[in-house]
């Protein structure tokens, strides 16, 4: 069947590659979640996370200082503030232009400057 659907340099190349000496059945594992399954929303984290160390995205900061912030005696959405700004999470027009190509970065306050996180803060 092989050699009847391929080209015969192809097929020589398909019928080269060494079968399976243990025929043990074949199951399907999908390791990023605790269920196993596929979800759209898992397929977008995945596909953010690979995009973010594709192109040097947020880097994760020392667990220890993450510890140390953790525990401040701060209201808690400031510490997930921090998270969220250290994560690139923060909707900024810059974060926002990472999902959607198309869309206008400046500043809706002053028209000049790209809205970044920095930009947003000073």
């Amino acid at each position: 069947l092989i050699e009847e659907v391929f080209l015969s340099c192809d097929a020589k190349t398909i019928l080269s590659i060494p079968l399976c000496k243990s025929w043990s059945s074949d199951k399907l594992i999908r390791h990023y979640n605790s269920n196993g399954k596929f979800s759209v929303k898992l397929a977008y984290h995945l596909s953010i996370q690979h995009s973010a160390l594709k192109n040097g995205g947020p880097s994760q900061a020392n667990p220890k200082w993450w510890k140390k912030v953790w525990y401040l005696n701060i209201l808690p959405k400031f510490r997930i503030f921090a998270w969220r700004l250290s994560h690139g999470a923060i909707l900024t027009k810059e974060n926002i232009v990472k999902r959607i190509s198309d869309f206008n970065m400046s500043c809706v306050m002053c028209s000049h400057y790209l809205e970044s996180e920095v930009h947003i803060l000073l």
